[in-house]
């Protein structure tokens, strides 16, 4: 499996879609230069599909990835906390040599490539 979301992750990703009325819309989660650690996951509610994309089918919604994205979280879990401190999505990525303390930034076990800007 490329990546995968927890329901409680996905139902939050759907609220986010019909927020947006992109409902129907497929979501794309990857990864983006930045951050304190050199790379940063990024959910985007509403993605367009792209050559070469990854995708599949979880609770009703479709996730998309772009093939250098996916080299560095393949195997990666979303999941979502509802807290005041500390909440929002949580990953579990076991391509991480390690994360800051944010939980969104991290640095990848092999340098595989260039990520989007």
């Amino acid at each position: 499996m490329m990546v995968t979301l927890t329901e409680i992750a996905a139902n939050e990703i759907k609220c986010q879609l019909t927020a947006d009325s992109c409902v129907g819309s497929c979501v794309r989660i990857g990864v983006e230069a930045g951050g304190c650690s050199g790379a940063k996951y990024v959910i985007t509610p509403g993605a367009e599909r792209q050559p070469g994309d990854r995708e599949t089918t979880q609770f009703g919604l479709t996730i998309l990835c772009d093939p250098i994205s996916l080299a560095t979280i393949e195997g990666l879990k979303v999941d979502f906390v509802d807290a005041f401190v500390g909440g929002g999505f949580q990953y579990d990525n076991p391509k991480a040599a390690s994360s800051c303390g944010c939980g969104v930034s991290f640095k990848a076990t092999l340098e595989t490539g260039k990520y989007a800007k």
